[in-house]
């Protein structure tokens, strides 16, 4: 993937010769207010604004659903043992198939430093800018939010800060494009911990 404004960056660019890099007890907090930006450094965690890292969401919906799917025949007085047995075979190959995925993508795609990166949106989102008026003028709606966030209550942790400028930036963003802003890291993060910077 590339970003471009004035000049063309590539994700392969920023890993190998900012992020690879950097020795253990180093910090780098990384604000990426661009479109397609919620991946950028490549980074193995990322987190959803309730704290809790959005890996598992896949897995749960799809065991949700075989689970229903069980319950309903159940209810109707089908009792499927084949489908119950099959089903079952399912949710333990997802489980095992995305622990092993994980497991890779932790182990390439790790930094021995502490790496956080705030991004604009999504992957598959575009960033939005907006006038703020003098003395602000143009400045992108997560940047905006971003420090508006900060400014107000500088003592919120990290899922509290995302939740507030995942808000803003709903309340302040252009309504046909929305951007959801994302928080990734280089190693696990207690979401519950104030934010550093």
């Amino acid at each position: 993937m590339t970003i471009c404004t004035d000049i063309c960056l590539s994700i392969t660019f920023l890993v190998v010769f900012r992020v690879d890099p950097l020795k253990p007890g180093v910090r780098l907090t990384a604000v990426f207010d661009s479109c397609h930006s919620g991946s950028v450094l490549d980074l193995p965690y990322s987190y959803e604004s309730s704290g809790k890292q959005n890996h598992s969401r896949g897995v749960c919906q799809f065991v949700a659903a075989h689970l229903s799917s069980a319950l309903a025949s159940y209810a109707k007085g089908v009792i499927d043992l084949k489908g119950i047995k099959r089903g079952a075979w399912f949710i333990k190959k997802r489980l095992t198939t995305n622990r092993n995925a994980e497991q890779k993508t932790v182990s390439t795609k790790s930094s021995p430093a502490d790496v956080v990166q705030w991004g604009g949106c999504r992957d598959n989102e575009v960033g939005c800018g907006m006038s703020y008026g003098k003395p602000i003028g143009m400045m992108g709606v997560m940047t905006h939010s971003f420090v508006s966030a900060v400014s107000e209550n500088p003592q919120q942790s990290y899922a509290q800060l995302l939740k507030s400028i995942r808000d803003r930036c709903v309340k302040e963003g252009n309504p046909k494009h929305l951007q959801i802003p994302q928080l990734s890291c280089s190693h696990p993060l207690d979401t519950g911990s104030p934010v550093i910077m």
